[in-house]
């Protein structure tokens, strides 16, 4: 089963699909654990990566398809000639260059051929890269986050993590990045949301899911979670800067994930992107 566990207050465990796919890149162990080191800043997950002779700075992101660098470190990987077209939040679309990582490694984990994407961004925090999930997804890898030791557990173990307390939700694979059903208060029906690590908020609604609530039997009790409205530009990390439009942050009294309910005033912006659970909910509960 395609599965997220959500733990203790600040714990996740992200569960791959296990179905063949075609591997990206591969391990050189066999029937490993490792546990790396992370650091944790301003709502993303900060990882070493040693690449050639010398370490960078990744971040973790659930939501990437693979790995990404920063177009000025294009040196360090192998050029193959190939292009992958890109979409940013506007729904511009840019071809990008392809190229090679030969090794890549991550704790005691070494990665070998991996494929990899030059941008040309101004990554936060002096980050180099990008380590995209799926990507790990497609070697059979299972991540556990842990924030409240600042680690994470990379192991290809299929049932490592079967006894872990915490809420199990599906999620579906399949799709550019982990998604799960989701519900929120005096709203409308729910649907699928994103999970991604790259988010450094709580929570993102499309705005179809706030239109159609206002227009809801329920409208006055959702009117009610509004804290204020603006006007203007949004930067989504790596998918680009929003155009400028209004922006509606609310206070929900209650999101339900699957079947976890977070409740007490969950901070979400209403936006024309897509909906989006982020990377602040690890700290849900602290």
């Amino acid at each position: 089963m395609n599965r997220i566990l959500f733990g203790f207050i600040l714990l996740i465990v992200a569960l791959p699909s296990f179905a063949k796919s075609k591997k990206v890149e591969s391990i050189v162990e066999k029937d490993f654990v490792d546990t790396i080191r992370i650091s944790y800043r301003n709502s993303a997950i900060l990882v070493p990566v040693k690449i050639g002779d010398r370490y960078y700075k990744f971040m973790f992101d659930t939501g990437a398809t693979s790995f990404i660098i920063n177009d000025s470190l294009r040196h360090i990987m192998q050029e193959t000639g190939k292009k992958r077209e890109c979409m940013d939040f506007n729904k511009v679309s840019q071809d990008l260059d392809r190229g090679v990582l030969p090794e890549v490694i991550m704790g005691k984990t070494h990665l070998t051929n991996v494929d990899v994407i030059a941008m040309s961004y101004n990554f936060p925090m002096g980050v180099d890269g990008v380590i995209g999930m799926r990507e790990l997804n497609n070697s059979d890898i299972i991540t556990k986050i842990d924030l409240k030791d600042s680690i994470i557990i990379i192991t290809d173990r299929k049932d490592f993590f079967a006894n872990e307390n915490g809420q199990v939700m599906e999620y579906y694979p399949k799709l550019v990045c982990p998604k799960v059903k989701f519900s929120f208060s005096h709203g409308c029906k729910g649907g699928l949301m994103s999970f991604d690590t790259g988010c450094n908020s709580f929570m993102f609604l499309n705005d179809f899911y706030y239109k159609k609530s206002l227009k809801g039997k329920n409208k006055d009790l959702f009117m009610k979670q509004i804290e204020w409205v603006d006007t203007g530009s949004v930067s989504y990390s790596v998918h680009g800067i929003e155009k400028g439009n209004e922006h509606v942050f609310m206070k929900f009294d209650e999101v339900k994930l699957g079947d976890l309910m977070c409740i007490n005033n969950i901070p979400t912006e209403v936006s024309s992107g897509g909906t989006v659970i982020g990377c602040r909910i690890l700290e849900y509960g602290r």
